[in-house]
């Protein structure tokens, strides 16, 4: 097997092609990788496929990663930003009707936000703002 044939034998079994500098960066580490090991330079097309396969699985799943800790971060800062704009919401309520409990605050701010069919965040921030 050739390396030409070895690489598009892997690329074929990952479903996905590497440009040229990928490719010549796999070649390399594949040929330290092979002669470290006591291999035979003919060991080199064999081992390619595999570290082909691996590179590319590799990127996927960085990528995922990478992609999940980017939603997390978002989804934090919209708890963050939904957390504070209740917070204020509930403390303005509090100070407004001293009499009322924290349950009775949520309970009348989910009532609204039915009432005018809209998020119970939005609700509050629109609650915040007007008191």
């Amino acid at each position: 097997m050739t390396i030409q044939q070895a690489r598009q034998r892997g690329e074929q079994l990952a479903g996905e092609r590497l440009d040229e500098q990928t490719f010549e960066e796999v070649l390399a580490y594949t040929t330290r990788k092979s002669r470290m090991t006591g291999h035979q330079d003919d060991y080199i097309p064999l081992l390619l496929v595999d570290e082909i396969k691996d590179h590319i699985y590799r990127n996927r799943i960085n990528n995922s990663n990478r992609k999940l800790i980017q939603l997390r971060k978002e989804v934090s800062e919209q708890c963050a930003t939904s957390a504070s704009t209740r917070l204020a919401c509930t403390d303005a309520l509090m100070r407004k009707f001293p009499f009322m409990g924290y349950a009775d605050i949520a309970e009348m701010v989910s009532r609204l936000a039915a009432d005018m069919s809209i998020s119970e965040e939005t609700a509050c921030a629109r609650i915040a703002q007007a008191i």
